[in-house]
């Protein structure tokens, strides 16, 4: 019996994890010239990478 191996065709989104949301935030939407969809200050945000990706900032304390 053959096992077929399944292929990764995209990422929908990647989690990060930043004890200062905001700053980091900041530098991703600054320096990185990321779209910023939503943000709850100290504890998360979102960005657009594509319109199919986005990246989430999450302070997890």
């Amino acid at each position: 019996m053959s096992e077929t191996i399944p292929v990764i065709s995209a990422v929908y989104e990647t989690v990060l994890y930043a004890e200062d949301v905001s700053a980091a935030a900041s530098f991703y939407e600054r320096t990185l010239g990321l779209p910023l969809l939503r943000e709850a200050p100290d504890r998360s945000a979102v960005f657009r990478m594509s319109s199919e990706c986005h990246v989430l900032l999450f302070n997890p304390s």
